[in-house]
């Protein structure tokens, strides 16, 4: 079933994730980098395998070049929020519902998810879970993924009493995933926090405190079993005075973490991280202007960083759109590779985006991110995250200049719908890894809409097509990896309150040859061919 991670790094799209669809995947990378690229806002868990799947969501939302200097060292160059789960104000019309999501498909593909989510004016309930599996994927002897599976629960829930409110939350994530060459995983986190807001006219104030652990198995090829324990206590306090539309702000965090890379063996590293920063909001010219900075030391790192940031909202026939500069310190002081000390990944990156309404029932944007990275994190991008952190991280030796480009338009109306987007990416090259990143990427959708029986059955039929560019594989010597693209077709059926989706992906079935290598064969493992898969999802109210 679908989550950010599998919608963000869809074929095409600048954040690729080759199987993220699958809960398994390479690091989620964003212009080259594999850490301090993106992450998901409120994320409960540390498993990356496993999220929450979408259906549980009414928006995505994307913001890219902002949050550096207020996050941190928690901060990424792209941030996703999925929803809004506690919204303490229902709007007009709300009203409770269940969520339920059933999907079933070629390739042993099994996925269940139900969601329960209450809100009112006195306070919020959201419960959920989900579990879900997969057999083996396109050629066995490709060395390709063999299994995966996952499951998950969470509960949240928050109490208002005027302009005070209580939060509290509990999640559980579990997942395991396993290759043709003989490695597997198992993985496995739980995470936990409590938290208070104030939201009066002129003052808010918020605080939290969030504790969650994970442990992580790995075993198979190469490699000996081997359990990796990690674990993080946090605490967030802050407060905010607003006036019109003129704002001020101030934030402290502070983050206690350890890590054992091999239980009973390694030894046990702990780091204390402390960040402090202040911003003002406020109008300037024909949008709203924010500037922030922050600072912050890590007891792992040895060094202070001083993060400066800016970013400009402005509005203004027919375009909107964000100026945007900050600084990211990113530190990497865990899962290093041999002889590698800790480091501090230091990222400027500076960005522009526009949007526009185009024609009837149609919007069109463009933007453009571009940095320069010191001690860039390079991570091998094999799909199973206990076994690539076996091999570590390294700092790349040499300065790392990106430029990302990426486009859109879209358009929809009754009766018919189509999208174009694209990225284009420029990077320098490092000496210790191939470019295992598409230069560029595209995705095109078309899709009709009718009615049939008086219009109580919705119909859309549609069809995607996507493409990527060549890129190289981590085999030694590397290989140029052609560049791959596939057609995916779907059919859309919505009565009343329940929706079938019935797609054809990879209609070509033309696996496509990934960057990381099997170690059985020595050769670049395979993705999927074919697959079939149908989706029912029924919004249950009341």
């Amino acid at each position: 079933m679908e989550s950010v991670p599998g919608w963000w790094g869809a074929g095409g799209r600048a954040g690729w994730l080759p199987d993220g669809d699958l809960g398994v995947g390479s690091p989620w990378t964003l212009a080259g980098l594999v850490t301090g690229a993106w992450v998901i806002e409120e994320s409960p868990a540390g498993i990356a395998g496993v999220q929450s799947p979408l259906v549980w969501s009414d928006s995505v939302e994307v913001r890219a070049g902002e949050g550096g200097a207020w996050e941190g060292f928690d901060a990424g160059l792209a941030a996703a929020r999925s929803g809004e789960a506690l919204d303490p104000r229902p709007g007009d019309g709300w009203r409770p519902r269940t969520d339920v999501a059933l999907v079933n498909g070629s390739n042993g593909l099994r996925d269940h998810s139900v969601h329960l989510w209450r809100r009112d004016t006195l306070g919020a309930l959201r419960i959920e879970a989900a579990s879900g599996e997969r057999g083996g994927l396109g050629d066995i002897r490709a060395g390709s993924i063999t299994g995966a599976g996952r499951d998950l629960y969470g509960i949240a829930g928050a109490m208002d009493r005027g302009a005070h409110r209580l939060e509290a939350s509990f999640a559980h994530r579990r997942s395991n995933a396993s290759l043709a060459g003989g490695e597997s995983q198992d993985a496995r986190g739980e995470a936990g926090s409590a938290g208070y807001r104030h939201r009066g006219d002129r003052w808010r104030i918020g605080a939290a405190l969030h504790r969650g652990y994970d442990h992580l198995d790995s075993r198979g090829g190469s490699w000996l079993e081997r359990r990796r324990l990690a674990d993080a206590t946090a605490a967030v306090v802050g407060i905010e005075r607003v006036s019109g539309r003129t704002r001020w702000g101030a934030r402290g965090s502070w983050r206690e973490s350890g890590v054992t890379p091999e239980a009973g063996g390694s030894p046990r590293s702990r780091a204390r991280a402390l960040w402090g920063s202040v911003r003002w909001q406020g109008p300037v010219a024909e949008g709203d202007l924010e500037l922030a900075v922050g600072v912050g030391d890590h007891s792992a790192i040895g060094r202070s960083g001083v993060a400066p940031s800016l970013a400009w909202r402005f509005r203004g026939r027919p375009w909107e759109g964000r100026v945007t500069f900050e600084r990211l310190t990113t530190p990497v002081w865990s899962d290093l590779a041999p002889g590698e000390k800790p480091f501090l990944q230091d990222t400027w990156a500076g960005g522009l985006e526009l949007s526009a309404s185009v024609g009837a029932g149609g919007r069109a944007r463009i933007g453009f991110l571009a940095g320069h990275t010191v001690a860039r994190a390079l991570l091998p991008r094999i799909p199973l995250e206990a076994v690539a952190l076996r091999s570590g991280f390294r700092a790349d030796p040499g300065a790392y200049d990106f430029g990302l480009l990426t486009a859109e338009a879209r358009w929809r109306t009754r009766r018919w719908g189509a999208a174009v987007e694209g990225f284009i990416l420029a990077h320098d090259v490092s000496v210790l890894q191939p470019q295992v990143d598409p230069s560029r990427g595209g995705r095109v959708l078309a899709e009709l809409g009718f009615g049939l029986f008086h219009g109580d059955l919705a119909v859309r039929p549609r069809i995607e097509a996507w493409a990527v560019g060549p890129c190289e594989s981590e085999a030694t010597p590397s290989r140029l990896l052609p560049a791959y693209g596939t057609l995916r077709a779907a059919l859309e059926l919505t009565l009343a309150d329940a929706t079938l989706l019935i797609e054809g992906r990879n209609l070509a079935d033309r696996p496509a040859t990934r960057t990381w290598v099997d170690t059985i064969t020595g050769i670049e493992a395979s993705g999927p061919g074919r697959e079939v898969r149908a989706t029912l999802i029924w919004r249950l109210w009341n």
